[in-house]
């Protein structure tokens, strides 16, 4: 299996590969080059990888378009929810956060943790949401969370009030 893909359902593209393409289109580059700068980059190392192995432009723009939906949405939305879940798997642990709008749930990302501790989750929403709001020029959407959706586990609810007291959010 490709260190580019998920070995998942769909061989999904990985975490990793899109948070470089959030990286880039932040920076302005266009989608028609992030494929070749990859490849080049990776030559140094000996990696040689082909071009059809990376996102089409079509499937890079579905994948970035995601953050602009969610800038586009955070500023006229007072009721966001975010939605965020753990998993450990084969000795990994997974969290991922999503953001409900009302009309769209939208992932904000998949990321392997170090633990399952609170302030771990707490760290991982901060940088996601922070990458969110660098990659679009947007700001302000923690303050507009106004519920979380998570299950019930002390970990999850310690996270939340973490979240909340450090956002003055109203969950």
């Amino acid at each position: 299996m490709s260190p580019l893909r998920e070995p998942k359902q769909g061989k999904p593209f990985s975490e990793k590969l899109r948070q470089v393409y959030y990286c880039f289109r932040s920076r302005k580059i266009g989608l028609e080059h992030i494929a070749p700068l990859i490849k080049y980059v990776l030559l140094p190392a000996d990696i040689n990888i082909s071009t059809y192995e990376l996102p089409s432009k079509s499937t890079a723009a579905k994948v970035t378009s995601e953050l602009g939906i969610i800038a586009g949405n955070q500023q006229t939305l007072t009721n966001i929810t975010m939605q965020r879940d753990a998993t450990t798997k084969k000795g990994r642990h997974f969290v991922c956060l999503e953001l409900s709008t009302g009309d769209k749930i939208l992932t904000a990302g998949r990321r392997e943790v170090e633990n399952g501790k609170a302030i771990t989750y707490v760290d991982y929403t901060k940088e996601t949401i922070k990458d969110i709001e660098d990659t679009t020029e947007t700001h302000g959407i923690l303050p507009k969370l106004s519920s979380f959706m998570t299950d019930r586990s002390v970990t999850e609810q310690k996270a939340n009030l973490l979240i909340s007291n450090d956002g003055n959010i109203n969950s």
